[in-house]
C-alpha cells in the first residue's frame, strides 16, 4: 500500500505540500507524489503534519 503527499487538482490554491532544507531552501509540491518517492530522494528527511512545529509533542 502506497502513501501519497499532495493534493488533488481541484484543491483550493495554497494546497500543497512543502519541504524545508537546511538552509532555508523550500519545494513545493503541487502534484499527488508518492510518500516513498519524497523519502527515497531525501532519506534524511521526517515526514511531519505542520502543525507538529507549532505544538511539539
Amino acid at each position: 500500500m502506497a502513501s501519497w503527499f499532495g493534493c488533488s487538482r481541484n484543491a483550493a490554491r495554497g494546497q500543497h505540500v512543502k519541504l524545508v532544507f537546511p538552509g532555508g531552501h523550500v519545494e513545493l509540491l503541487d502534484r499527488p507524489t508518492p510518500a516513498g518517492d519524497v523519502m527515497a530522494r531525501h532519506p534524511r528527511f521526517c515526514v511531519a503534519r505542520p502543525d507538529v512545529f507549532r505544538e511539539p509533542a
